[in-house]
């Protein structure tokens, strides 16, 4: 009985590590108009297989067929959520995008973890992310993105 009980539970802890190396399925909040090479980039990294993330890579560079908000947001919130986080790219117009607002409200309410990478220290972040447990990189590199999802607890 032994034999199986040890067994089972090198079975458990392989599962527990095959979980744990399972790459996290991220949808990135981004202005599109300015920050949309750091996007790529992220998607860049992505590929390599160090890097902990894979990608919904269904943001706003991905159309969505139809011009009605209503449609587009109800899509948006589905991809957010079959997402295990939300990384936001603070780039220097990121503050004043309504869509962003609304995404990160949307990770929020449907408790997704939030990391946000500063593309410049001095970047303003949306409104709204205080008090909610952002995990942040305070700069765009590497090392500091791939930290700070580590952190997360997505």
């Amino acid at each position: 009985m032994l034999p199986f009980i040890l067994a089972g539970l090198a079975l458990a802890g392989l599962a527990a590590l095959l979980r744990e190396r399972k790459p996290k399925t991220v949808f990135i909040s981004y202005d599109y108009d300015h920050d949309r090479r750091y996007k790529n980039m992220l998607v860049a990294w992505a590929k390599n297989e160090k890097f902990p993330i894979r990608f919904d890579d269904r943001s706003a560079d991905v159309a969505i067929d139809s011009t009605d908000e209503a449609v587009q947001r109800r899509a948006i919130s589905a991809k957010i959520h079959r997402s295990d986080m939300l990384v936001l790219l603070v780039g220097r117009e990121a503050h004043k995008s309504r869509w962003i607002r609304w995404e990160t409200a949307k990770a929020v309410h449907l408790g997704k973890p939030i990391v946000a990478v500063k593309l410049k220290k001095k970047y303003r972040a949306p409104a709204g992310l205080r008090g909610r447990g952002v995990v942040w990189a305070t700069s765009f590199k590497v090392a500091q993105v791939k930290a700070a999802l580590e952190r997360s607890s997505g």
